[in-house]
């Protein structure tokens, strides 16, 4: 999903720090987010995962239609710099 995307964003951007600024603020924000948005996306897809089980083809979950509301959400929380 876009979540996983940003989650691997926010990774990549702590990996590519010096290990010496991977402990100051911007890399323990970039950690944060990073695994924030990666439980964001597993809570999400479980979710969905319990509603498919529960309601059966009942209802069609579209999960990309879903994260993508999600995604205008943070994406206008703007970047971490």
């Amino acid at each position: 999903s876009d979540i996983e995307g940003l989650a691997d964003e926010e990774r990549m951007k702590f990996d590519n720090l010096p290990e010496g600024l991977q402990e100051s603020e911007r890399g323990e924000a970039y950690e944060i987010a990073a695994d924030t948005l990666e439980e964001a996306a597993s809570n999400l897809e479980e979710a969905v995962g319990s509603l498919t089980e529960k309601l059966g083809d009942w209802v069609d979950i579209d999960v990309d239609e879903i994260t993508s509301g999600i995604d205008a959400c943070i994406e206008s929380l703007g970047e971490i710099e």
